[in-house]
């Protein structure tokens, strides 16, 4: 049976703050666009984008694990339609658990994007990974499965 982690609202809004807070003390304020991944991303993008006064959240569509079973093919359903020219663009996740997710985002973005700057942020990154996020939440073991305060039925 698979370990759990059970992660509460207040870990991911501490989470969320102290990302803020690093972003300020590195001045790291330049962010033009925020791309959330779907879904997990969805809300601590949200969240962030009222931290940061970033206005503009974008969804980028895709999954790689079909019920806790990670797949070789991505399933991309939503990309973002807007061009960012030369922007800064932060791409958050909740987790980074294979690194498969950012890497073909990231790869996407840059493709269609050339002259944008990109930096990546998660919650919980596990070493498993084959790419690790500029800046991540928690490193937690890699044989553990999250759940999230919005997973829950």
């Amino acid at each position: 049976m698979r370990k759990h982690k059970f992660v509460d609202w207040f870990e991911v809004i501490t989470i969320c703050k102290t990302f803020t807070q690093t972003c300020n003390d590195r001045n790291i304020n330049d962010f033009t666009d925020i791309v959330a991944i779907a879904r997990g991303g969805l809300i601590p993008a949200q969240i962030l984008a009222y931290r940061m006064k970033i206005p503009k959240i974008h969804s980028y569509g895709i999954k790689f694990y079909k019920d806790e079973r990670l797949d070789d093919d991505p399933i991309v359903y939503q990309t973002p339609e807007e061009v960012f020219s030369d922007g800064h663009i932060l791409v958050v996740d909740e987790v980074c658990d294979s690194g498969k997710t950012f890497e073909y985002v990231i790869d996407d973005l840059l493709s269609n994007n050339p002259a944008s700057t990109v930096t990546t942020f998660c919650l919980h990154y596990k070493p498993c990974s084959t790419y690790k996020p500029d800046f991540v939440g928690e490193t937690v073991d890699s044989k553990i499965w999250i759940d999230y305060p919005w997973d829950k039925e």
